[in-house]
C-alpha cells in the first residue's frame, strides 16, 4: 500500500511530464514590427511563445495555420480580444505595460471532420507588434 506522500509524488510526475512544454523566446530584429517563425506543432496543438512587447502597442499573431491566440500579461493576467478568452488570427490587442508576454497558440491537428488527428504539424506563424 502507498503512502499519501509516495501517491503525491506519482500524481505530480505524471501531471508535469505528459504535456509539459518549453516556451519558444521570439525576438524582433532591431527597428521591426514583426517576427516570422517556422517550426514543428506536436504537445497536442499548444505552443507557447514569450515575446517582449513594449506598453502602448498593438499585437497580432497571424498565419493560415493558427487556429485561436491568446496572451498572459507580465503580470500573469490572461487576455483575449474584444473581451473574449481568446483571439482569432487577423485580431489584435492594445498591451497595456510593457514585458514579456507569454503567447499561447492553438493549432487543429487533423484535416477536417472525422479525420485522424496527427502527432506533428508544420506550421508558419507571424509575431506583428506596431
Amino acid at each position: 500500500m502507498f503512502s499519501r506522500i509516495a501517491v503525491l509524488c506519482l500524481l505530480a510526475f505524471a501531471t508535469t511530464g505528459v504535456s509539459a512544454q518549453t516556451p519558444i523566446r521570439i525576438n524582433f530584429a532591431p527597428n521591426s514590427i514583426s517576427q516570422e517563425w517556422r517550426g514543428v506543432i506536436a504537445n497536442r496543438g499548444n505552443q507557447d511563445f514569450v515575446l517582449r512587447l513594449g506598453r502602448g502597442q498593438g499585437f497580432q499573431v497571424g498565419g493560415g495555420d493558427v487556429y485561436t491566440w491568446s496572451v498572459t500579461d507580465p503580470q500573469g493576467k490572461r487576455l483575449g480580444c474584444e473581451n473574449q478568452s481568446s483571439c482569432s488570427p487577423g485580431q489584435s490587442m492594445f498591451l497595456q505595460m510593457a514585458g514579456d508576454y507569454t503567447v499561447h497558440t492553438y493549432f487543429r491537428m487533423d484535416s477536417g471532420v472525422n479525420q485522424p488527428v496527427a502527432a506533428t504539424r508544420r506550421v508558419h506563424l507571424l509575431f506583428v507588434a506596431h
